[in-house]
């Protein structure tokens, strides 16, 4: 039960199903809501806390989806909290591999977060999906029942609520999930 302070500096902010993340000028984020969705960066990534202080990094991008959030920071890696089952644990993956968002192998240049999944997209053009695996969070069970190719080429990310979509160089683009319509 604490106080968050959103009365000045806010460069960024987003809002998930049931949690919010703000980022401020100095390069700082805070977030609350529920715990469990992505309110509190104690419960985080592999059980380990997660620094949105600015301190040692600056936090450049954030997004929320419904039950998890997910911070992009300014040496391109990145880190994600919330449900492990919707997104917030990178163990829990895009076909049973674990999501490398430490920047270490590839730089993180894009993230989103829907209601079930998030999606990150790297330097080398690759993206990578996890989360609930019915909801965008596995690339397997995707688009009219073929696999989506999310290896090279994508430009462009995005998650909605049941699904994510990946707009790739050429100008085409793909979505996995819940096709259905709404």
């Amino acid at each position: 039960n604490r106080v968050v302070d959103l009365s000045a500096n806010i460069t960024d902010i987003s809002c998930g199903g049931s949690a919010c993340v703000a980022r401020f000028l100095d390069g700082s984020a805070t977030a609350w809501g529920r715990q469990d969705r992505g309110g509190d960066i104690t419960l985080t990534d592999n059980n380990r806390v997660v620094d949105l202080s600015g301190t040692n990094k600056s936090v450049v991008d954030i997004s929320c989806g419904g039950g998890a959030c997910v911070a992009r920071f300014s040496d391109d890696s990145a880190t994600v909290w919330g449900h492990d089952d919707f997104g917030g644990d990178i163990t829990l993956t895009d076909n049973n591999r674990v999501v490398d968002l430490s920047g270490n192998e590839t730089n993180v240049t894009d993230i989103s977060c829907g209601g079930l999944a998030c999606v990150a997209r790297f330097s080398n053009g690759s993206a990578a999906a996890w989360g609930d695996t019915d909801y965008g969070g596995n690339i397997t069970l995707t688009d009219n029942g073929r696999i989506v190719n999310l290896l090279e080429n994508v430009s462009d990310i995005s998650c909605g609520y049941k699904a994510c979509v990946a707009r790739f160089n050429d100008g085409s683009a793909t979505a996995w999930g819940d096709l259905s319509p709404v």
